[in-house]
């Protein structure tokens, strides 16, 4: 399993004007082997133009989360909405990044369309897309009851049985979703592409992300698992990194034993 870091550990910074270019910096220090990006453009066809060089100069692994996702409240909007993914998968291949993470849907949504014969007929266009440009799409468990449920993750997983369309394993939002991680992983384990590796620390209201090792989760303990089933594909630190993300960084490889 291969270590990235995900943007979205400077998203506080990125948000009052830091580039994503900038993160590109701080991956030595990190001793990762590359990072995710997220929808922080500010000038994105310049970004990406002067990103991508540089990513395959290093032999940096990448990964491109954007915020599509696959079904919708009505069978127009999910047409809609897949072929925005589709514009994502372009994006991604402009940066050149070798998995798309994505949502299971960006509002509500009806899961009846996954039984849907042109449901199957967008994904297929979708995936092939992918398939081309040998990128995996990686659906992530959402940090939510309709989001993150292992049952109607499985059915679209198995639905579309591809190679190129995976999931992308958020080893705390299953929490929300009432789950717990290692019930989700027994269910989903063959059919995981990607992982994001976080914590969850309750606040007194309910959860908020935070860094592997300091909150409720057994990060360490799936990560072994991931390891023992045979996973060496990318796993991202990505939780908020507050005033000091290289802190939780360190602090998160210490606890999963990397650094």
């Amino acid at each position: 399993m291969k270590l990235i870091i995900s943007s979205v550990l400077w998203e506080k910074q990125l948000k009052e004007g830091l580039h994503q270019i900038k993160l590109l910096e701080k991956i030595p220090e990190t001793r990762c082997a590359g990072i995710e990006f997220r929808p922080f453009w500010h000038n994105l066809d310049q970004e990406v133009a002067e990103i991508k060089p540089i990513l395959a100069s290093k032999k940096y692994a990448c990964v491109y989360a954007c915020n599509d996702g696959v079904l919708a409240d009505t069978r127009e909007n999910t047409i809609q909405a897949i072929a925005a993914l589709m514009t994502s998968i372009h994006l991604a291949d402009q940066l050149g990044a070798k998995i798309l993470r994505l949502n299971v849907a960006v509002d509500s949504y009806s899961p009846e369309f996954i039984k849907a014969t042109w449901w199957k007929a967008e994904m297929e266009k979708a995936i092939a897309l992918a398939a081309k440009y040998q990128i995996i799409l990686a659906v992530e468990n959402g940090p939510n009851k309709e989001k993150g449920d292992a049952r109607i993750l499985h059915e679209m997983l198995s639905t579309m049985n591809s190679l190129w369309f995976r999931l992308t394993f958020d080893t705390a939002n299953w929490i929300y979703a009432g789950y717990q991680p290692e019930e989700a992983f027994e269910l989903l384990s063959s059919y995981i592409g990607y992982v994001h590796l976080k914590d969850l620390v309750a606040d007194g209201t309910g959860y908020k992300h935070s860094y592997p090792g300091s909150g409720n989760v057994d990060v360490k303990g799936l990560a072994a698992r991931l390891k023992l089933r045979g996973y060496n594909g990318l796993a991202a630190l990505e939780f908020p990194g507050g005033e000091d993300p290289m802190r939780r960084i360190q602090d998160s490889l210490c606890y999963l034993g990397d650094r």
